[in-house]
């Protein structure tokens, strides 16, 4: 893959703003709540035959595409709150000491909640795209374990591109919340007296 698009620096960015302030393991809880509840929901949803209508898969595709411009626009917003923190370091000549630096790592790991959000609203609208342009009946070869006499019919639609789609629609909603909070502290953070 091109180094230009290569995006998995993005993945693991994000993840390592999982971790407890101070520690170098990510965060069990944190872990439980963006990669195993996602997944648990999907595995659901493939258990039920879960499939996705044609009306939500055009909802999709709009939830992720406003996300991704509402997000590339709150990136523009942490730019500006960067640039006034270095600007006040620069006025007081380093002299802002911790409450400065740990405004900088929650920058930063704004910088990569907020990218991996967008990669995963990108992708979202992808397999919405996908998942509406697939035909409802198509399935794979059966699948025959000879030794078991099991047949297995999947379709793709319902077996593989719907649990992505409930996966990231989930991890992206959870992600959200943490970038409103993040955001948040930091825009109180400005405002003492609120």
């Amino acid at each position: 893959m091109s180094r230009k698009i290569n995006v998995f620096i993005i993945v693991k960015a994000h993840f390592s703003s999982l971790k407890e302030v101070g520690k170098k393991n990510l965060c069990f809880v944190d872990m439980l709540t963006f990669i195993l509840l996602p997944a648990l929901v999907s595995l659901l949803g493939l258990f039920i035959r879960f499939n996705l209508s044609k009306d939500l898969d055009s909802l999709l595709v709009n939830f992720g595409a406003i996300f991704t411009a509402l997000l590339l626009s709150v990136i523009v917003l942490i730019y500006d709150q960067e640039n006034r923190l270095i600007e006040k370091s620069i006025q007081f000549k380093n002299e802002l000491g911790q409450v400065y630096a740990a405004k900088m790592i929650l920058l930063k790991e704004l910088y990569h909640n907020i990218s991996y959000a967008i990669l995963c609203s990108l992708l979202l609208v992808l397999l919405a795209f996908i998942h509406n342009a697939l035909p409802v009946n198509i399935k794979f070869t059966e699948i025959i374990i000879p030794k078991v006499n099991f047949i297995l019919g999947l379709s793709v639609a319902t077996s593989i591109v719907t649990p992505l789609i409930v996966f990231l629609a989930l991890n992206i909603f959870l992600t959200i919340l943490m970038i409103i909070k993040r955001l948040y502290l930091i825009l109180i953070s400005n405002n003492p007296g609120s």
